[in-house]
């Protein structure tokens, strides 16, 4: 997914963004589901609307934390990779050649800053994509490492009943035992 995003340039168009995006968005939902699935199912049924809401405010609020966390991370980035570009630019050969292009002596200083800052951000969004990625693979396979809930294992190895009577004193003893 991150092999999508690399190398992407300041002129990019929509187009070609929206399929790496989109590979990463369609990995949530099969992360989440059986987070909450696992998490919900080992509970008693008086447990389970307080533990929905507590897994609903710790994903967003773990969402906040990682968005703030990635924010933070692009921004340290980009000032980084500013500062390399103008370290690597030799202002005056590149401020004559803006002005050989057609524009003036005033504006000439500001379309290099305003390029300059534009393909730092670029080059630290084209950085981040393969740790995100990294972070979201891992995520998403880590869900296989969660032991399953002992309701979940018990009901595994409960032998299947054929009967309709049986199945109905069966219910109705679960019924009675919640």
């Amino acid at each position: 997914m991150h092999v999508l995003a690399r190398g992407l340039a300041s002129n990019i168009d929509y187009g070609h963004i929206i399929i790496p995006q989109l590979l990463q968005g369609f990995e949530i939902p099969l992360f989440f589901a059986p987070i909450y699935s696992l998490a919900l199912n080992g509970m008693r049924l008086q447990e389970i609307a307080g533990a929905a809401g507590l897994l609903s405010f710790t994903r967003t609020m773990s969402g906040a934390f990682g968005t703030s966390l990635v924010a933070t991370s692009w921004s340290s980035a980009a000032r980084s990779n500013r500062v390399e570009l103008l370290n690597q630019l030799n202002g005056g050969p590149a401020v004559q050649s803006i002005q050989a292009a057609g524009l003036g002596a005033v504006m000439s200083p500001g379309q290099l800053e305003a390029l300059i800052q534009t393909e730092g951000l670029m080059f630290a969004a084209d950085s981040m994509f393969p740790g995100i990625a990294c972070i979201m693979g891992v995520g998403a396979f880590s869900i296989w490492l969660v032991p399953k809930p002992a309701r979940v294992r018990a009901s595994l190895r409960r032998p299947l009943i054929r009967s309709k009577k049986a199945r109905a004193l069966r219910s109705s003893n679960c019924v009675a035992n919640l």
